[in-house]
């Protein structure tokens, strides 16, 4: 006869078990790409709002008030910083602002990464694959990593991926941490090869 205790273990064991269970559940691992695709729009927009707001207000700086000194006024807010402060705060800031982006788009691909190991094993066919790759959100930045083939090798793949003069964005950043995470010991067994093209 069980105890209580020894009812309350097997309980907790099974409902560990059917935990587990979801790490290699695709319908949880697109659950999961889908709320990180959400929030990123978001970050997205905060991140042009920041960028657009500080060329603004040093924009606004002129010779004169690099010469006298003089505080800067921030725009929409009619605060005034002193001079130094601004010019010392402002990229700090920034920063910030670009590492927790940049940061929030390497987790998303690692989640990306993760349903596309699960998505090659699971599922055989290329055509089933290519139409739950339809079914993912319409951002940008999943399409880049997740999307279907064509979208990938398309416009889309040119700009973001493939064009020198894009070096600099997210969607660089996020392709270089998902050629990154491929190219892993681990996971380098998949038919994906180390590259976002193709996935």
């Amino acid at each position: 006869m069980l105890t209580k205790r020894n009812r309350d273990l097997l309980l907790q064991k099974a409902g560990a078990t059917s935990f587990a269970a979801k790490a290699k559940d695709l319908a949880a691992l697109r659950e999961a790409v889908v709320d990180a695709a959400s929030v990123s729009a978001g970050l997205w927009l905060s991140y042009l709002f920041a960028l657009f707001y500080f060329a603004v207000a040093a924009g606004a700086v002129m010779h004169r008030d690099l010469l006298l000194e003089s505080p800067v006024k921030l725009p929409f807010l009619n605060v005034e910083l002193p001079l130094k402060a601004f010019f010392i705060l402002g990229p700090l800031v920034f920063l910030i602002v670009h590492a927790y982006v940049l940061l929030h788009f390497v987790l998303l691909a690692g989640k990306i990464g993760a349903f596309h190991l699960e998505l090659q094993a699971q599922i055989s066919g290329d055509d089933a694959r290519a139409r739950l790759r339809r079914q993912l959100p319409s951002n940008i930045f999943v399409q880049f990593l997740a999307g279907s083939s064509e979208l990938r090798t398309g416009i889309i793949g040119f700009c973001c991926g493939g064009s020198s003069r894009s070096a600099w964005s997210p969607a660089r950043s996020l392709y270089l941490s998902y050629s990154n995470f491929s190219s892993c010991p681990t996971t380098a067994s998949g038919s994906h090869g180390g590259s976002a093209s193709s996935l």
